[in-house]
């Protein structure tokens, strides 16, 4: 794994660079990153190499008391272990120690995903209303 690269929180001058990484669904989420980071409860990091965005982590408070985490990897930077770090990283941050009931939702054929979430200490709780796999940190 190359760690040629700094976690910044995330900022409106990543957005435009970050378009095209994830199918409409995930891309709709990213592009209002900057946005939600700016709120109290909601929180958003950026993994920079050489001033270049290769992958976000975003945490959102929902309205029911949990968080929702998401990690997006620029296409060219998968398989990297980016995402692994990346999470690690945000997850061990002192404001993120703090939350209780972070939760993940993965596309059942997203097996890297997967094992992404379960070596973070996420357990599989089920499906959400849409099909995905349901995950919570331990």
């Amino acid at each position: 794994m190359n760690e040629d690269f700094q976690i910044v929180p995330l900022s409106p001058e990543y957005q435009g660079r970050i378009e095209g990484w994830t199918a409409e669904s995930a891309q709709q989420l990213l592009m209002k990153l900057p946005e939600i980071s700016l709120g109290s409860r909601d929180l958003s990091w950026v993994a920079v190499r050489q001033n270049d965005p290769i992958a976000v982590c975003s945490i959102h408070a929902t309205d029911t008391g949990t968080y929702s985490i998401y990690t997006v990897v620029k296409p060219s930077e998968r398989r990297s272990g980016i995402a692994s770090l990346l999470l690690a990283a945000v997850l061990a941050k002192p404001e993120v120690q703090n939350l209780s009931h972070i939760q993940a939702f993965v596309e059942v054929d997203n097996i890297a995903a997967q094992k992404l979430l379960a070596k973070s200490s996420f357990s599989q709780l089920g499906y959400d209303e849409y099909g995905r796999l349901k995950y919570e940190k331990r």
